[in-house]
């Protein structure tokens, strides 16, 4: 088994609070958001960043935090958080399982208004072990996902893993400077996952409701600076989002966003 793989129940929790408006003005104009009365989908979950960084600072969490990288996430909020809401949150792991790479865990985020459960986000990351490495292993090829309703260009500058870690209170060295990154197996400095994801769903026009479920897998890291396309489809009620390379040959992310 991966060292550490035995990881106890490691729990954290704020509240009531009340997310400070010139927090929510600097991550919205990080990601390029317009202002509105309720959170944007993914606010929450960087303001949770201290309870998560708590968690991952605990004596007892059994891996080294700079170095985890994000595998996928999925978020499901069942109505709309308006951006005055006092709530409560909580943030707790759940048990470690081995990955060809490592060990790969979860990292739950559950925020409540009134008692009543507004979201709920379960991160999945990875802790590598042995030989650094900047890419994932290789996944099977998806099929075609048909003709996009809308295909947009992304430029993601490099200052923006700063910016970000920045509003996030997350110094991890691989969204800093290509120099920090390049001990862990990257060339360059990479940008946050959920940065791309919420400027992708945004440039789509998703989601069309403040109730939705929203799944992301983060394929292969994007680089500091770069040059993308985002790619919208619609189908049976599923929206998807591809962020990818301008010449499709490499897919960063895969979004999936359902509407209720």
């Amino acid at each position: 088994l991966t060292p550490g793989m035995d990881m106890p129940r490691i729990e954290r929790s704020a509240g009531p609070c009340v997310i400070e408006r010139a927090w929510l003005d600097a991550y919205r104009d990080s990601v390029g958001l317009p202002v509105g009365p309720s959170l944007p989908p993914l606010a929450l979950q960087l303001a949770a960043s201290p309870l998560h960084l708590s968690i991952l600072a605990d004596e007892r969490f059994p891996y080294k935090a700079f170095g985890l990288l994000h595998v996928s996430q999925r978020v499901d909020q069942p109505a709309a958080i308006p951006t005055d809401a006092s709530m409560t949150l909580d943030a707790f792991t759940e048990p470690a399982a081995p990955s060809p790479r490592g060990a790969r865990f979860r990292l739950v985020t559950e925020a409540r208004v009134d008692g009543k459960l507004v979201q709920r986000a379960e991160t999945l990351a990875l802790a590598p072990s042995g030989k650094p490495s900047g890419d994932r292993p290789a996944r099977e090829e998806e099929a075609p996902l048909g003709t996009p309703r809308l295909a947009a260009e992304l430029d993601v500058p490099e200052n923006i893993g700063r910016r970000y870690a920045a509003i996030a209170g997350d110094f991890n060295p691989i969204h800093q400077h290509a120099l920090l990154a390049k001990p862990f197996g990257f060339k360059r400095a990479i940008v946050h996952g959920t940065w791309t994801v919420a400027r992708a769903i945004h440039m789509a026009g998703l989601p069309t409701s403040e109730s939705f479920d929203l799944y992301m897998r983060f394929r292969k890291p994007v680089s500091l600076p770069s040059r993308l396309t985002v790619s919208a489809y619609r189908e049976d009620g599923l929206d998807r989002v591809r962020v990818a390379t301008r010449d499709g040959k490499t897919v960063h992310t895969d979004i999936e966003v359902r509407s209720r």
